[in-house]
């Protein structure tokens, strides 16, 4: 019997997940800037909060606020929007547009969206956002073009990642404690 190439390629990701799960460290493609808790380098935003048009009506929760770049300010909201749970990032800076997906909590793992976006600098990110459904997913690991793998560990139900450059997320996996899938694998 024949193993099929799909299956042999979602094995070994989920092999190498297991492994970056227990500690072990995914390795970083040259020319690409890793930050799983999204902060890239940027002295003290001058936006506020309230400069921040974030769409969603006020009772939307904020799930991260930070600087990016030295003059704008990054929001990721998760929402709710006729049944479906979503997401949403926006960048405080010129020309930004806001970036969201939805999801069906009974029956997906989680939800995710990625947009490249420059800072107020002009450096230009891929900020990949997630936010996860199944209260034991633990670790969220992100695959994207050229075969990199980053492990992003879930906090709040949410999870960010952002990298230097123009980059394309293929699939995120969602884990638990244990290594084990927590559902399905989400292609974007």
């Amino acid at each position: 019997m024949s193993i099929s190439r799909a299956f042999r390629s979602s094995a070994l990701l989920v092999a190498l997940l297991i492994a970056s799960a227990c500690g072990g460290q995914a390795a970083d493609a040259p020319g690409v800037t890793v930050t799983a808790t999204a902060t890239p380098p940027s002295p003290e935003p001058s936006a506020t909060p309230e400069s921040l048009d974030a769409g969603p009506a006020a009772s939307d929760d904020i799930w991260l606020e930070q600087p990016f770049g030295p003059d704008g300010q990054l929001a990721v909201l998760f929402y709710d929007d006729g049944g479906q749970s979503c997401v949403r990032f926006l960048v405080d800076v010129p020309g930004a547009t806001p970036v969201s997906a939805c999801g069906d909590p009974a029956r997906d793992a989680l939800t995710a969206v990625q947009a490249p976006q420059a800072d107020s600098a002009g450096t230009l990110y891929t900020i990949i956002v997630g936010r996860v459904f199944k209260p034991a997913t633990r670790v969220v690991a992100v695959e994207v073009d050229g075969g990199a793998t980053f492990s992003v560990n879930v906090d709040g139900d949410g999870v960010i990642l952002i990298l230097e450059g123009e980059r394309r997320a293929v699939q995120a996996v969602p884990i638990d404690a244990f290594g084990n899938l927590t559902g399905g694998i989400f292609r974007f």
